[in-house]
């Protein structure tokens, strides 16, 4: 189920596609290979590659050096406003960090993040690990994503509660609630757009609605019920939905957007079908935690359910790198899996054998006639 659920989905998704009469879409190759690499990727990497033990190791050091460069990169395109577009900087947006859009590069690094605080609990005295995490701090704050960093502080908390006991467990808590704290109480990036969505005067909101996410359910909801069983297949877009915004009032709306849900968009595109097996693959991306390293396990629980609440907000299972993302990370857990389970299997067979079936060395044969003869 864990790699023919979102295989199955995808086909789901084109079968929708080619049965809706409105939707024109012909890409169907193109989506069918987009979303392939999350069944067959994982799959293949917990058949064929040998782990070794070293190469956890250097494989987290080597990704924490490369976060802690990331956030640099990521930091300096907050402060001078540069890109790949415009390398002289000036302008003043959300950096990008060479993905293609801020969000998703928000999104990316919430996926990381509790991981990497699970590699920093293995040994605090890492300094590789801290860097890291420094790194995916600078991306989670600059990107500006109000999910992604109340997601971050949520999974933060909830990991340090389990994860530490005692006295650990209270400084930690002091710490991260003078963290929080200091953030609220000055004037930053963070604190002046949570801020501002509480702003009745939001210049960010185009709609009557608390938030012109809703105004998105809204009108997907509206696609929902026109074709709740199958959908309305892929790729449905801007003209596609032009006539359920006008169907809820909002023809000149100027955000005329996607879902920002993506349970609402995954049914709007393969239905109630298509939602089930999509919660199914999560629920069976959870289960796999009991077979993973008790280490990790609790940062990939974290990782998965960080996925599926700020996805809340977002269509995080819809965008590429996301996707992309999670697979790796999906692949990386299939081959930590195969060597527990190899392991598993081999040593309950030398446990659970029957004595009588074992035959005697000549030394215990030797031993037995000596107590025969001297029990004394």
């Amino acid at each position: 189920m864990l790699f023919l659920a979102p295989l199955v989905l995808t086909v789901l998704a084109l079968l929708s596609t080619a049965l809706n009469p409105k939707n024109q879409s012909q890409d169907y190759l193109g989506y069918f290979l987009g979303y392939l690499p999350l069944s067959v990727l994982p799959f293949l990497a917990g058949q064929s590659i040998k782990w070794q033990q070293p190469w956890t190791k250097l494989l987290f050091r080597w990704a924490s050096i490369a976060f802690f460069i990331w956030g640099g990169i990521v930091a300096s395109q907050f402060i001078w406003g540069w890109s790949l577009r415009n390398p002289s900087g000036g302008v003043d947006f959300r950096p990008f960090g060479f993905y293609s859009h801020p969000l998703t590069l928000a999104y990316v690094s919430l996926l990381l993040w509790p991981i990497q605080l699970a590699r920093l609990a293995q040994d605090l005295r890492l300094t590789s690990s801290w860097l890291g995490l420094v790194g995916l701090l600078v991306i989670l704050i600059t990107t500006q994503s109000r999910a992604c960093q109340a997601v971050a502080l949520l999974i933060t908390t909830v990991f340090l509660f389990l994860k530490l006991k005692g006295r650990g467990r209270i400084i930690s808590f002091f710490a991260l609630t003078a963290f929080v704290l200091g953030i609220a109480l000055t004037s930053n990036p963070v604190s002046d757009r949570f801020a501002l969505l509480l702003n009745p005067e939001n210049p960010d909101r185009f709609s009557d609605y608390p938030d012109d996410r809703v105004a998105f359910w809204h009108a997907h909801w509206e696609m929902i019920k026109e074709r709740p069983v199958l959908g309305h297949g892929i790729h449905l877009n801007h003209r596609y939905r032009i006539p359920y915004y006008e169907s809820i009032g909002l023809e000149d709306f100027v955000r005329q957007y996607e879902a920002h849900n993506q349970l609402i968009q995954i049914t709007a595109n393969a239905g109630v079908f298509g939602l089930f097996l999509f919660l199914c693959w999560i629920y069976c991306l959870l289960k796999l935690s009991r077979e993973i390293d008790p280490e990790y396990r609790l940062g990939w629980v974290l990782c998965i359910l960080g996925f599926v609440l700020a996805g809340l907000v977002q269509n995080a299972y819809s965008d590429g790198e996301v996707r992309h993302t999670l697979t790796v990370l999906l692949c990386i857990s299939m081959v930590a899996l195969k060597k527990q389970v190899k392991k598993a299997n081999y040593e309950p067979a030398t446990i659970l054998t029957p004595p009588d079936l074992v035959k005697p060395s000549a030394d215990e044969k030797l031993a037995a006639r000596s107590r025969e003869n001297f029990p004394a």
